[in-house]
Formats: C-alpha cells, structure tokens, sequence
C-alpha cells in the first residue's frame, strides 16, 4: 500500500520493499512482450502493404515516428522505406 505525503508517496507496511521489485520485474517482462506483439502486428501489418502513415494512425503516431519504431524491428535484409 502506498500512502501520500506533502512531499510525494511512500511505502506503507512490512515488506513493500520486495513486493515492489516483483511487481517492477514482472511490468517490465510485460512490457518486453508487449513491444514483441507490437513488432510483429507492424511486420504483419507491413506485409499487407500498409502505409507508413496507416501504421502511425493506427498506433495514434506520426508516420515519421512509426517509421522509427519500426526501422529496427524490420526483417534482417529488408529495404527501408521511402514513406508513402
């Protein structure tokens, strides 16, 4: 449990300590997956012959940052894209 203070949050209760660093490491394998999923959604995506700028609206991005994201995701050998 975590109780507010005048100066930002504290820990409250016996072993909050070990609790939370479970709880971070198990958000961050999460997160892991999560950016594998989305990966493979953009490749899939990609493969179907969407835009760049279709990929940044469906994620609520710009093209130009889908572009980034995706850039290092891409299959080995594939060519990089010009863009729309």
């Amino acid at each position: 449990m975590i109780k507010e203070r005048r100066r930002g949050l504290r820990p409250r209760g016996k072993g909050f300590g070990q609790v939370g660093r479970v709880s971070v490491r198990r958000a961050l394998a999460l997160r892991e997956r999560l950016d594998a999923l989305i990966a493979q959604a953009v490749v899939a995506e990609r493969e179907e012959d969407a835009t760049w700028t279709e990929v940044g609206a469906a994620a609520g991005i710009t093209r130009q940052s889908a572009q980034r994201g995706g850039r290092h995701r891409s299959p080995p050998g594939a060519p990089p894209d010009a863009g729309p």
